[in-house]
């Protein structure tokens, strides 16, 4: 037995799902990058700099903000789900009434 309190839940995969924080954190970082190389006298620390962007935090910063789309979306189908399954079971539960002594006029 699931108790899920689905308004709740889809409140909070849409401020989730619409939160633009990673994706700023994504592009300040990436910003500050570009200021640090526009003001790097060593090239061979420039470059350093550069694999390190390009090698591991643009592509973590993109693994972030994949893994909470995926997450979103995951969460979103499961109480979808849940919501199906529900309406389902009060279809298959709704009792079978046989009116007697039916009158018309």
């Amino acid at each position: 037995g699931y108790d899920i309190a689905v308004e709740a839940c889809r409140g909070l995969l849409h401020r989730v799902g619409t939160d633009p924080g990673p994706e700023a954190a994504h592009t300040q970082l990436s910003a500050a990058v570009d200021q640090v190389l526009g003001t790097m006298s060593s090239p061979a620390v420039a470059a350093a700099l550069t694999n390190l962007w390009n090698d591991t935090l643009h592509l973590q910063c993109e693994a972030a903000q994949t893994r909470i789309h995926n997450a979103v979306s995951g969460v979103g189908t499961a109480v979808s789900a849940y919501v199906a399954g529900d309406l389902e079971m009060a279809a298959v539960e709704a009792p079978s009434i046989e009116l007697d002594d039916v009158k018309s006029f």
